[in-house]
């Protein structure tokens, strides 16, 4: 939020305020409905799959994860 708010005010010249809300408006309204799909989706599908499963999904995320971070180092330190 805070990256969005200075975004706007670095870019948004003075006159092109009520657009920039009017976007950011859209941005958190979209993010919004984005979460609360998804929050269902997994909500629904979770009580179907059994603890084994669920703790595979749990285990390749976050090896995914760690592979990102360790990627993301590696291409910072270059």
């Amino acid at each position: 939020i805070l990256f969005f708010a200075g975004l706007f005010a670095s870019i948004a010249p003075p006159a092109a305020v009520s657009a920039a809300g009017v976007f950011a408006t859209g941005v958190f309204t979209g993010s919004l409905i984005w979460w609360i799909m998804l929050t269902a989706i997994v909500a629904g599908t979770a009580s179907k799959l059994s603890p084994s499963v669920l703790r595979g999904i749990n285990l390749l995320s976050g090896f995914a994860l760690i592979g990102f971070a360790v990627y993301g180092l590696a291409r910072a330190l270059d």
